[in-house]
């Protein structure tokens, strides 16, 4: 049977020829910016988009519900993170139809642990809240319309949750540029 390929993986182009790290935070930090009233993942995931061509318009709406800890929670992973982890699969996870393929089931988490490791040193925990706490001092209900409130006058995305997400869309883009180019003739696109 004849394997049919998706279009994220007939669309993905990586395009490393005019990256540099200074680029990178050039053209990351202003999507970023603008974007992360719609959550952290979302903001990671538009600006591997725009700056590298990877991740798709359908995987960055698929993150949308992952804001704040997973729906606003606080109890799951830190957005950034997952949106981080939603890009580096995107490029070196298997696809439906190789799902059963257990030779090449684990490549993906290498990259992955990477992100995560890198993450925890400089949070020292992936959980949404526990970030918080470091950041801010204390955790806000991001359910809860006052504790919202106090959130945002807090600089939630003024500069605290903009420099999360910054640092992961950094970081995934250098797994990506000189981990993953490496091997860039073995990924599935």
């Amino acid at each position: 049977m004849v394997k049919q390929r998706t279009e994220l993986e007939k669309g993905v182009k990586l395009q490393w020829s005019f990256i540099n790290k200074a680029s990178l935070k050039k053209h990351m930090i202003l999507p970023i910016g603008m974007r992360l009233n719609g959550g952290a993942a979302l903001s990671v995931l538009s600006a591997l988009y725009e700056t590298l061509g990877v991740t798709d318009p359908l995987l960055i709406k698929a993150g949308d519900g992952l804001a704040g800890g997973t729906a606003l929670s606080t109890m799951g992973t830190c957005g950034a993170l997952v949106g981080g982890v939603l890009a580096l699969s995107s490029i070196a996870g298997r696809s439906y139809e190789d799902f059963s393929d257990s030779a090449g089931n684990r490549r993906v988490f290498k990259h992955c642990k990477k992100l995560c490791d890198r993450f925890i040193e400089e949070y020292g925990t992936v959980i949404c809240r526990e970030v918080q706490e470091k950041l801010f001092g204390r955790s806000y209900n991001l359910l809860d319309r006052q504790e919202y409130q106090e959130f945002e006058k807090a600089g939630a995305h003024v500069d605290n949750c903009p420099s999360v997400a910054g640092n992961v869309a950094e970081w995934t883009s250098e797994i990506i540029i000189k981990d993953l180019k490496k091997s860039s003739s073995k990924l599935r696109f």
